[in-house]
């Protein structure tokens, strides 16, 4: 018999600490200190303060064999769920698909030297506008000495300026790129300039 009184209290002891942990953090860090350590101290001490009040009860031979049932049970559920194959699954089940992943964080993984294949491949779409020194004559911005060709992509976010890559017209390698991370709200430098894809062959995969 106190063998099982020491298994019960052992039980009780460990999911004490587990539950004074999960309720010291329950409230997250923005939770008063004071607070979240009240909250671990009364989830570490108050189930051993009950279980040992019942050791007089009447009835303390089913209550005690009934709470080795229930701990015993919770640990083999807890063990099922912490197996790597179960883990791995939760991992994959809170990954974000890549589709949801904004195109200007997938512009940040850019790199010099990437081919215009390779970049429509890494933001997962086409341009939707491309620009080069014939159409600059062709909208009256200024003739750029080197010529360089610049695609632009709608943000995700409307309120953000758009992604552009500027390629090397010889080649076409990447020479620089704007992740469209600079967010000044409705505005027309939002949107892509230069000539729509649509009307030109410019954009099309080399």
């Amino acid at each position: 018999m106190i063998l099982l009184d020491i298994l019960v209290f052992g039980l009780v002891c460990f999911f004490s600490l587990l539950f004074g942990i999960f309720l010291s953090g329950v409230f997250g860090e923005e939770a008063p200190a004071l607070l979240r350590i009240i909250l671990g101290l009364m989830g570490l001490s108050v189930p051993p303060v009950i279980v040992w009040s019942l050791r007089n009860h009447s009835y303390w031979n089913r209550i005690r064999l009934g709470l080795i049932a229930l701990l015993t049970g919770m640990i083999v559920v807890r063990c099922a769920i912490l197996k790597p194959g179960n883990m791995n699954k939760a991992q994959r089940g809170t990954q974000t698909p890549t589709q949801e992943v904004s195109i200007s964080q997938k512009a940040s993984l850019l790199k010099m030297g990437m081919t215009y294949r390779d970049v429509v491949a890494a933001l997962g779409q086409t341009p939707d506008t491309v620009i080069n020194n014939q159409i600059r004559q062709e909208i009256g911005e200024p003739i750029q000495e080197n010529n360089l060709i610049t695609f632009e992509w709608k943000n995700d976010n409307p309120d953000c300026h758009p992604i552009s890559a500027q390629f090397n017209p010889l080649d076409l390698t990447l020479t620089g790129w704007n992740e469209g991370k600079t967010c000044t709200g409705p505005s027309s430098f939002n949107k892509p300039s230069g000539k729509s894809c649509a009307e030109t062959t410019l954009c099309d995969l080399k």
